[in-house]
């Protein structure tokens, strides 16, 4: 028998004198990059900054409508949520639009090669060759210098 929702209401936590406790909870981005990224708690509809999560580098690029589970942070500040996983995607997956630019479904802008570290590829048959437009790719986020940048790692 499968106890996912019974697990997710103990780590929750229940209400307690009429208020719910921290504990785990969904968030989903309702606002992305190029515009200021904005979750919502599930079953909110408060928009909520970037600012008051700590979301790890492998959680990004952040699409909209992607789920996270968020849980409270522990000490002085209270008013911190920590971004644990994504529930709603698996693999970054884009599309190159050129030779330097992805796009990935649900982000509003085209990833430039300010944004990309570009290698070029070994396909099956040997022969080195560039990425070009329509070329499917992954991509792995790291963080360089402060920056956010995405490794294009892989060429379907």
């Amino acid at each position: 028998m499968d106890n996912a929702v019974q697990l997710l209401k103990l780590l929750r936590g229940g209400p307690k004198n009429g208020k719910t406790t921290g504990g785990i909870r969904i968030i989903k981005a309702v606002t992305t990059d190029p515009n200021p990224i904005t979750f919502v708690f599930e079953g909110t509809s408060v928009a909520l900054d970037l600012a008051i999560f700590e979301v790890p580098v492998n959680l990004y690029p952040i699409c909209k409508n992607d789920k996270f589970l968020a849980s409270p942070l522990i000490g002085d500040n209270m008013n911190r949520w920590g971004v644990t996983s994504c529930i709603s995607r698996g693999y970054i997956v884009g599309t190159m639009t050129s030779a330097t630019q992805c796009q990935v479904e649900g982000i509003g802008r085209a990833y430039t090669s300010a944004d990309l570290i570009l290698p070029s590829f070994v396909p099956a048959d040997g022969a080195v060759r560039p990425l070009k437009a329509g070329d499917t790719v992954s991509l792995l986020p790291v963080n360089t210098g402060g920056k956010i940048k995405y490794i294009v790692t892989y060429c379907f």
